[in-house]
Protein backbone atom coordinates (compact mmCIF):
# COMPACT_ATOMS: atom_id res chain seq x y z
CA UNK A 1 0.00 0.00 0.00
CA UNK A 2 3.10 2.32 0.76
CA UNK A 3 4.75 1.59 -2.83
CA UNK A 4 1.17 2.42 -3.85
CA UNK A 5 1.13 5.72 -2.72
CA UNK A 6 4.74 6.49 -3.68
CA UNK A 7 3.62 5.69 -7.45
CA UNK A 8 0.23 7.82 -7.03
CA UNK A 9 1.95 10.50 -5.41
CA UNK A 10 4.43 10.29 -8.53
CA UNK A 11 1.81 10.49 -11.31
CA UNK A 12 -0.36 13.15 -9.31
CA UNK A 13 2.54 15.82 -10.01
CA UNK A 14 2.58 17.22 -13.55
CA UNK A 15 6.89 16.91 -13.52
CA UNK A 16 6.09 12.94 -12.96
CA UNK A 17 3.22 13.04 -15.94
CA UNK A 18 6.32 14.97 -17.73
CA UNK A 19 8.72 13.06 -17.39
CA UNK A 20 6.72 9.31 -17.75
CA UNK A 21 5.58 11.22 -21.34
CA UNK A 22 9.27 12.06 -22.32
CA UNK A 23 10.54 8.26 -21.35
CA UNK A 24 7.59 7.61 -23.98
CA UNK A 25 8.34 9.95 -26.74
CA UNK A 26 11.67 9.17 -26.61
CA UNK A 27 10.93 5.13 -27.07
CA UNK A 28 8.92 6.07 -30.09
CA UNK A 29 11.87 8.08 -31.37
CA UNK A 30 14.14 5.30 -30.67
CA UNK A 31 11.95 2.72 -32.60
CA UNK A 32 11.08 5.04 -35.29
CA UNK A 33 14.62 6.03 -36.03
CA UNK A 34 13.65 9.03 -37.42
CA UNK A 35 11.50 7.23 -40.85
CA UNK A 36 8.46 8.69 -41.66
CA UNK A 37 5.13 6.41 -40.39
CA UNK A 38 2.52 6.25 -37.41
CA UNK A 39 5.40 5.58 -35.00
CA UNK A 40 6.67 9.37 -35.74
CA UNK A 41 3.85 10.80 -35.79
CA UNK A 42 2.47 9.54 -32.32
CA UNK A 43 6.08 10.70 -31.43
CA UNK A 44 5.46 14.05 -32.34
CA UNK A 45 1.49 14.02 -30.80
CA UNK A 46 3.24 13.16 -27.19
CA UNK A 47 5.72 16.20 -27.04
CA UNK A 48 2.90 17.87 -27.98
CA UNK A 49 0.62 16.60 -25.25
CA UNK A 50 3.71 16.74 -22.53
CA UNK A 51 4.20 20.30 -22.87
CA UNK A 52 0.89 21.07 -20.73
CA UNK A 53 2.97 19.94 -17.91
CA UNK A 54 5.49 22.38 -18.50
CA UNK A 55 4.00 25.46 -18.55
CA UNK A 56 5.21 26.49 -15.13
CA UNK A 57 8.53 25.48 -15.42
CA UNK A 58 10.17 28.92 -16.31
CA UNK A 59 9.06 30.64 -13.24
CA UNK A 60 10.15 27.62 -11.44
CA UNK A 61 12.99 27.48 -12.72
CA UNK A 62 14.03 31.14 -11.83
CA UNK A 63 13.38 30.63 -8.48
CA UNK A 64 16.58 29.32 -8.66
CA UNK A 65 18.08 32.53 -9.82
CA UNK A 66 16.11 35.02 -7.36
CA UNK A 67 16.11 33.10 -4.54
CA UNK A 68 18.28 34.47 -1.50
CA UNK A 69 21.73 32.99 -1.22
CA UNK A 70 22.54 29.83 1.23
CA UNK A 71 24.35 30.80 4.53
CA UNK A 72 27.58 29.58 4.47
CA UNK A 73 27.38 28.46 0.72
CA UNK A 74 30.63 29.59 -0.89
CA UNK A 75 30.22 31.47 -4.23
CA UNK A 76 31.19 29.38 -6.44
CA UNK A 77 28.05 27.27 -6.26
CA UNK A 78 25.63 30.02 -5.51
CA UNK A 79 26.75 31.30 -8.99
CA UNK A 80 26.57 27.66 -10.71
CA UNK A 81 22.68 27.06 -9.05
CA UNK A 82 22.03 30.54 -10.27
CA UNK A 83 23.42 30.06 -13.95
CA UNK A 84 22.01 26.56 -14.10
CA UNK A 85 18.44 27.93 -13.10
CA UNK A 86 18.71 31.05 -15.72
CA UNK A 87 19.59 28.37 -18.52
CA UNK A 88 17.17 25.98 -17.72
CA UNK A 89 14.51 28.86 -17.34
CA UNK A 90 15.53 29.95 -20.75
CA UNK A 91 15.35 26.49 -22.32
CA UNK A 92 11.33 26.02 -20.89
CA UNK A 93 10.34 29.72 -22.42
CA UNK A 94 11.07 29.28 -25.82
CA UNK A 95 10.40 25.17 -25.66
CA UNK A 96 7.37 26.98 -25.03
CA UNK A 97 7.35 29.73 -28.53
CA UNK A 98 8.45 26.49 -29.93
CA UNK A 99 5.29 24.15 -28.90
CA UNK A 100 2.52 26.91 -29.48
CA UNK A 101 4.07 27.03 -33.37
CA UNK A 102 3.64 23.11 -33.39
CA UNK A 103 0.36 23.27 -32.04
CA UNK A 104 -0.59 25.97 -34.31
CA UNK A 105 -1.18 29.11 -32.43
CA UNK A 106 1.78 31.00 -34.52
CA UNK A 107 2.72 30.60 -38.11
CA UNK A 108 5.81 31.96 -38.16
CA UNK A 109 8.04 29.14 -40.27
CA UNK A 110 11.60 31.41 -40.72
CA UNK A 111 11.79 31.67 -37.07
CA UNK A 112 10.79 28.12 -35.81
CA UNK A 113 14.81 26.89 -36.32
CA UNK A 114 15.84 29.14 -34.27
CA UNK A 115 13.63 29.29 -31.45
CA UNK A 116 14.36 25.49 -31.43
CA UNK A 117 18.13 26.23 -31.54
CA UNK A 118 18.01 28.58 -28.43
CA UNK A 119 15.96 26.41 -26.67
CA UNK A 120 18.29 23.24 -26.98
CA UNK A 121 21.46 25.43 -26.64
CA UNK A 122 19.80 26.33 -23.37
CA UNK A 123 19.08 22.99 -22.70
CA UNK A 124 22.76 21.87 -23.07
CA UNK A 125 24.76 24.81 -21.25
CA UNK A 126 22.07 24.22 -18.58
CA UNK A 127 22.96 20.51 -18.34
CA UNK A 128 26.84 20.98 -18.22
CA UNK A 129 26.93 23.58 -15.63
CA UNK A 130 24.44 21.30 -13.72
CA UNK A 131 27.32 18.89 -13.97
CA UNK A 132 29.38 20.82 -13.02
CA UNK A 133 27.79 22.11 -10.65
CA UNK A 134 27.48 18.51 -8.90
CA UNK A 135 31.58 17.69 -9.41
CA UNK A 136 32.42 20.61 -7.66
CA UNK A 137 29.75 20.06 -4.64
CA UNK A 138 31.01 16.07 -4.90
CA UNK A 139 34.70 17.29 -4.45
CA UNK A 140 33.83 19.78 -1.72
CA UNK A 141 32.20 17.13 0.28
CA UNK A 142 35.35 14.99 0.23
CA UNK A 143 37.47 17.63 1.27
CA UNK A 144 34.47 18.74 4.39
CA UNK A 145 33.97 14.97 5.44
CA UNK A 146 38.10 13.91 5.59
CA UNK A 147 38.38 17.10 8.08
CA UNK A 148 35.38 15.81 10.05
CA UNK A 149 36.73 12.46 10.30
CA UNK A 150 40.56 13.90 11.24
CA UNK A 151 39.00 16.10 13.78
CA UNK A 152 36.55 13.53 15.33
CA UNK A 153 37.96 11.04 18.10
CA UNK A 154 34.94 8.70 18.83
CA UNK A 155 34.42 5.55 16.19
CA UNK A 156 30.50 6.02 15.96
CA UNK A 157 30.53 9.10 14.99
CA UNK A 158 33.21 9.07 12.30
CA UNK A 159 31.38 5.84 11.15
CA UNK A 160 27.78 7.93 10.72
CA UNK A 161 29.33 10.44 9.10
CA UNK A 162 31.19 8.70 6.80
CA UNK A 163 28.13 6.60 5.50
CA UNK A 164 26.26 10.37 5.63
CA UNK A 165 28.68 11.44 3.60
CA UNK A 166 28.63 8.07 0.88
CA UNK A 167 24.85 8.83 1.04
CA UNK A 168 25.18 12.52 -0.36
CA UNK A 169 28.09 11.22 -2.55
CA UNK A 170 25.97 8.62 -4.44
CA UNK A 171 23.00 11.21 -4.79
CA UNK A 172 26.03 13.78 -6.36
CA UNK A 173 27.34 10.89 -8.68
CA UNK A 174 23.64 10.22 -10.00
CA UNK A 175 22.92 13.59 -10.64
CA UNK A 176 26.28 14.02 -12.26
CA UNK A 177 25.78 11.34 -15.03
CA UNK A 178 22.43 12.36 -15.54
CA UNK A 179 23.58 15.79 -16.48
CA UNK A 180 26.20 14.06 -18.88
CA UNK A 181 23.61 11.82 -20.76
CA UNK A 182 21.18 15.33 -20.82
CA UNK A 183 23.96 17.41 -22.38
CA UNK A 184 24.97 14.33 -24.66
CA UNK A 185 21.47 14.44 -25.54
CA UNK A 186 20.69 17.86 -26.24
CA UNK A 187 24.23 17.81 -28.62
CA UNK A 188 22.76 15.17 -29.95
CA UNK A 189 19.49 17.18 -30.84
CA UNK A 190 21.91 20.20 -32.20
CA UNK A 191 23.64 17.59 -34.21
CA UNK A 192 26.78 18.97 -32.88
CA UNK A 193 27.56 15.28 -32.23
CA UNK A 194 26.78 12.55 -35.23
CA UNK A 195 24.48 11.09 -32.75
CA UNK A 196 21.95 8.94 -34.76
CA UNK A 197 18.32 9.34 -34.47
CA UNK A 198 18.27 6.04 -32.65
CA UNK A 199 20.98 6.44 -29.95
CA UNK A 200 19.46 10.02 -29.29
CA UNK A 201 16.04 8.15 -28.86
CA UNK A 202 17.77 5.82 -26.23
CA UNK A 203 19.96 8.82 -24.53
CA UNK A 204 16.25 10.30 -24.13
CA UNK A 205 14.56 7.40 -22.51
CA UNK A 206 17.84 6.99 -19.74
CA UNK A 207 17.90 10.51 -19.27
CA UNK A 208 13.77 10.19 -18.72
CA UNK A 209 14.03 7.10 -16.61
CA UNK A 210 16.86 8.83 -14.10
CA UNK A 211 14.98 11.79 -13.86
CA UNK A 212 11.87 8.94 -12.63
CA UNK A 213 13.90 7.81 -10.29
CA UNK A 214 15.08 11.11 -9.10
CA UNK A 215 11.87 11.90 -8.68
CA UNK A 216 10.30 9.28 -6.60
CA UNK A 217 10.65 10.45 -2.70
CA UNK A 218 12.90 8.31 -0.62
CA UNK A 219 15.48 7.53 -3.43
CA UNK A 220 18.67 8.32 -2.09
CA UNK A 221 17.69 8.04 1.93
CA UNK A 222 20.13 9.47 5.00
CA UNK A 223 21.35 6.70 6.73
CA UNK A 224 19.46 6.46 10.24
CA UNK A 225 21.89 7.55 13.22
CA UNK A 226 22.21 4.48 15.96
CA UNK A 227 20.16 5.50 19.21
CA UNK A 228 23.23 6.20 21.73
CA UNK A 229 22.44 3.05 25.05
CA UNK A 230 21.52 5.70 28.14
Amino acid sequence: HEQLKVVQGFLGKADGKDKLCATVQYALMFAAAGEPGRLKKAQASVALARKVFRLGKPLEMMTAVTAPSKPGEPQVLDALGRMKGLLLANYFLFDHFVWAHNAGLTADKSGLKKLQKISLWSWFGGSVVGAVLQAVSLVRLSSKTARKLKAESDKEAKREAKALAEAQARKHIFVFLQSVVQATLAAGLLQTLPLSTRTCGALGVTNSLMGCYLAFPGTFPAPKAKAKAA
